[in-house]
């Protein structure tokens, strides 16, 4: 299970920066609806895990005005062509994101769910302590997923149904999965 979660970066090379993302919930569709998306303007603009250039991502408004556009970079600083999506949602007193990405070969894009709590200069991802422990609950539906390069166990029901599975376990997601500080704001 670990390797088909972390599949969903193997391309798009976010695993410098969102470390762990391997240890995100997978599911087979957005799971963010209208009602519970939420923008942050303050997110907007350069985050990092580390010094160096490859440590780097930048969040850029996207055209539909309620998600960010990622772009990642190589260990030369230029952007690389690999794109992502983050989408920020909010349940109840939580906040959680999920990530979009599609790996070079895929015939579908992937996504992953985790909390997220927004700190003045960082973000920091969280996850279930156990990587699978999802995949463990009784309340949940799973199914194996066919993305061209592979096939991967994830979470398959409707995105209410998702978020509710969510905000009921937040409490849960006590190990962190990603942490970025702030770069350079937005120009």
């Amino acid at each position: 299970m670990k390797s088909s979660r972390r599949a969903l970066l193997t391309s798009f090379t976010l695993l410098a920066i969102l470390v762990a993302l391997p240890a995100c919930v997978p599911t087979d569709r957005s799971v963010v609806t209208a009602d519970v998306a939420t923008f942050d303007p303050a997110l907007v603009g350069e985050w990092n895990s580390g010094d160096k250039p490859a440590d780097r991502v930048t969040f850029a408004k996207a055209d539909d005005g309620k998600s960010y556009k990622l772009t990642t970079y190589d260990d030369d600083g230029k952007p690389k062509d690999e794109k992502g999506v983050f989408r920020t949602m909010r349940l109840g007193s939580e906040m959680f994101y999920e990530l979009e990405t599609r790996n070079p070969g895929d015939t579908r894009d992937r996504f992953a769910v985790g909390r997220l709590t927004v700190e003045k200069d960082r973000l920091r991802g969280w996850t279930f302590d156990k990587d699978d422990a999802a995949f463990d609950m009784t309340e949940i539906k799973t199914a194996e997923v066919d993305y061209g390069t592979s096939k991967e166990k994830v979470l398959a029901m409707e995105p209410e149904k998702v978020q509710a599975f969510l905000k009921k376990h937040a409490k849960e997601m006590t190990k962190e999965s990603f942490a970025v500080k702030r770069g350079l704001p937005a120009k």
